[in-house]
């Protein structure tokens, strides 16, 4: 417990800092980002989930800009607030953005489909307004999105092709709406796709029985109708 020392950053040579607690109420604190990672430039892989970041605003994503190396950015439940700054898509080798449980209230920024290595996409329960920008769902190596539990979020499916490397699409308890495309059938890597809780309509296109992967499909609580394909 308590602050977590800013000496660490005089260990230049470190390629994975892992900090993460599961449990809440750790009392674990950064109280400046910047001089806290300001000498880690090597750094790929930063878990700082569980930790309070007391930087608001736009001062932790800009603290992260020195990291030009980083891949995997993993800062969820760590008390952030103010919007969601599209400087971190400056960051182009990041593959894995885990961001969940904060509090941004802002929107997505639309840069963040300029990702060309991003992997894993988790933003569920963090306040998102506006529309959720459609190209971040053509993200060529993107395989897993979550944006659970995010209600005015607003969003539809786009009608051209999707990503086919996605596995897990996680859309539930937000307000994505529209008819589902007979594009998403393209997805036959499809493990989980959990569309509850949402304001979709329409029929289900037959295209669904073309994910033969697909463990997982969640679909209750909208407003579709038709027969489910076979």
């Amino acid at each position: 417990m308590g602050q977590i020392p800013s000496e660490i950053s005089q260990l230049t040579r470190l390629v994975t800092l892992d900090l993460s607690f599961d449990l809440v109420d750790t009392n674990l604190k950064i109280s400046n980002l910047q001089k806290f990672i300001q000498n880690l430039t090597n750094i790929r892989q930063l878990y700082l989930d569980g930790i309070i970041i007391t930087s608001q605003g736009h001062k932790w994503s800009k603290a992260l800009m020195p990291l030009r190396d980083l891949q995997e950015l993993s800062m969820s439940n760590c008390d952030l607030s103010g919007s969601l700054d599209s400087s971190l898509s400056r960051l182009e080798n990041l593959s894995v953005i885990v961001l969940h449980g904060n509090k941004f209230s802002s929107p997505v920024p639309e840069t963040f489909a300029n990702f060309q290595n991003l992997s894993t996409l988790s933003l569920s329960d963090c306040g998102l307004t506006g529309t959720f920008p459609q190209k971040i769902f053509q993200i060529r190596t993107l395989s897993v999105i979550d944006l659970y539990d995010n209600p005015n979020l607003r969003g539809f499916f786009p009608d051209y092709s999707l990503s086919e490397s996605l596995h897990s699409i996680v859309l539930s308890n937000t307000s994505f709406s529209g008819a589902l495309p007979h594009t998403i059938g393209n997805m036959t890597n499809l493990i989980l796709l959990d569309l509850s809780f949402c304001q979709l309509y329409g029929t289900l296109p037959n295209s669904l029985s073309n994910l033969t992967q697909l463990s997982s499909l969640y679909l209750d609580h909208n407003n579709l109708s038709g027969s489910i394909p076979s």
